[in-house]
């Protein structure tokens, strides 16, 4: 008999202030992808060798999860065993951020501003970033950089800042987004990793 063929979802992001990992996976079992019904594991589901709770999200639908603190490490590895196959690691990798600052810690919503990185950040056309920047009302402007790309720096321009309203002192924190598709044997598996820096305090000005 052809062995079982299973489809896994993986979500995982690191919010670097807290030093804190959310972690959720899924399983989906079938012949094809087209076919395949959500899928219960056999025994642990473990991250880093801890085990994930099982949450029943729908009569058939298992959401493995869990939630942790720990200091950061880029790499990231999921594992289960089945009886189809022995246990089985699904390896992942955040894509990190380099430390950072605001050209002198300031922007003006007429002429823009300068993201300095303290060292190349090359994205593959699986990577990108987002830059949120707030104002003192918690008005928000997101820009979006997608790979493939190398940056050294970044630019700010002001039709980027329209959404900030107010001036004075605001914040900013980057956000790393990773996502692909990877098959072994009997087992393809989807991610998505996302990467939260720490909030810095700049100045926005007219």
């Amino acid at each position: 008999d052809r062995p079982q063929q299973y489809w896994a979802e993986i979500y995982a992001r690191y919010l670097a202030p807290d030093q804190a990992y959310k972690a959720e996976l899924t399983f989906m079992v079938g012949d094809s992808a087209s076919t395949a019904l959500p899928g219960r594991i056999e025994g642990d589901v473990l991250i880093e060798d801890q085990p994930m709770r099982p949450r029943q999200l729908s009569k058939a639908l298992v959401r493995y999860q869990l939630d942790y603190q720990a200091p950061f490490n880029p790499n990231l590895t999921f594992n289960f065993q089945t009886s189809s196959f022995k246990r089985k690691e699904l390896p992942t990798r955040f894509k990190t951020i380099p430390r950072f600052q605001v050209k002198d810690q300031q922007i003006r919503k007429s002429s823009g501003g300068q993201i300095i990185l303290a060292s190349p950040l090359q994205l593959s056309d699986e990577e990108g970033i987002l830059i949120m920047l707030s104002d003192a009302q918690k008005q928000t402007a997101s820009i979006a950089i997608s790979g493939p790309a190398q940056l050294d720096t970044i630019p700010l321009f002001p039709g980027q800042l329209k959404a900030l309203g107010k001036t004075g002192t605001g914040s900013i924190y980057l956000l790393s987004k990773k996502k692909g598709l990877l098959r072994d044997k009997n087992i393809s598996w989807t991610y998505l990793l996302e990467y939260y820096t720490a909030e810095q305090s700049i100045e926005i000005l007219e």
